[in-house]
């Protein structure tokens, strides 16, 4: 019996429909978005709980859909990281942790970094625990480290406190990623590390980047899923075994992000992987479009 392995048009944007051959994973024709946010900027929706369970395929379709909204990723990834635990639990796993994985993802980092000269003004959004700001006053950047999360800003203070010297130039603020407040072309540079994997609709990574590139004068590092990796084809087949739909960590086709990355008005200079062919996290330097 053979598999049907050709893409298959969907009767909705957020259908979440893999179809596998037996040698690679085969992504479901993916349409972008019309052109502009598909919610106003000034308003905030009061959605259903995004954690609860998925209900399973719809009753005579045999179609999974996710039960989230697009403005739901962006919520519940809000929610999910603004705990005193969890940015505890975050710091103790990324901060402490001297792994392989660890010094590759900074290894990245510095690599996309290079040519940018000490004393540029560099954006860490979301910062996180702080991991990188250590690396980034090292380097002599003027750092402004940004998180909608006051837990997460905390245990980077700590960080900072304990590893850099008093006096370095840096700054804090809590802030969101759609949302920053700060100034047009304020930074030289911009680190978004290990967010976008958490947006699975187009219309929120659109709406990160098109902030991101806004407020950015030259560079704009990001890391995001590909699914050009085995693990990706394992994840994707995970949950087409079990009919379930996935909604976070999703792995996506380098041409989805790279128009995503078109439609905020940037292009890509440099890409980067982790594990290449291993990992789906691969980062991307990008720059405004010329």
């Amino acid at each position: 019996m053979s598999v049907d392995a050709r893409p298959r048009e969907t009767s909705s944007e957020h259908e979440y429909r893999p179809f596998y051959s037996a040698a690679r994973c085969i992504e479901t024709a993916q349409r972008p978005p019309p052109d502009g946010d598909w919610f106003p900027r000034e308003q905030s929706l009061r959605l259903p709980d995004a954690r609860g369970p998925h209900p399973g395929p719809h009753r005579g379709t045999g179609q999974l859909k996710p039960t989230r909204l697009p403005e739901d990723a962006h919520l519940a990834t809000r929610q999910r990281f603004d705990s005193d635990g969890v940015a505890a639990r975050y710091a103790a796993g990324k901060n402490l942790r001297d792994t392989w994985k660890n010094r590759r993802e900074m290894y990245c980092i510095e690599s996309a970094l290079a040519g940018i000269p000490p004393g540029s003004r560099v954006l860490d959004l979301p910062t996180g625990s702080g991991r990188l700001l250590p690396m980034l006053l090292a380097r002599g950047y003027d750092v402004l480290a940004a998180d909608f999360s006051a837990h997460m800003l905390h245990q980077a203070r700590a960080l900072v406190a304990q590893h850099s010297a008093s006096g370095s130039p840096i700054s804090f603020v809590q802030t969101d990623v759609m949302r920053t407040g700060l100034p047009d072309r304020s930074v030289d540079v911009t680190i978004c590390n290990r967010l976008l994997h958490h947006y699975p609709e187009a219309a929120l990574r659109r709406r990160a980047l098109s902030e991101l590139a806004r407020v950015t004068r030259e560079r704009i590092v990001i890391s995001y899923f590909s699914n050009w990796a085995l693990s990706a084809l394992r994840f994707h087949l995970k949950y087409f075994v079990q009919r379930r739909a996935p909604d976070d960590r999703i792995p996506i086709w380098p041409r989805v992000m790279a128009a995503d990355i078109a439609a905020a008005g940037l292009e890509v200079t440099r890409r980067l992987s982790v594990r290449p062919g291993l990992s789906p996290q691969t980062y991307l330097v990008l720059r405004p479009a010329r």
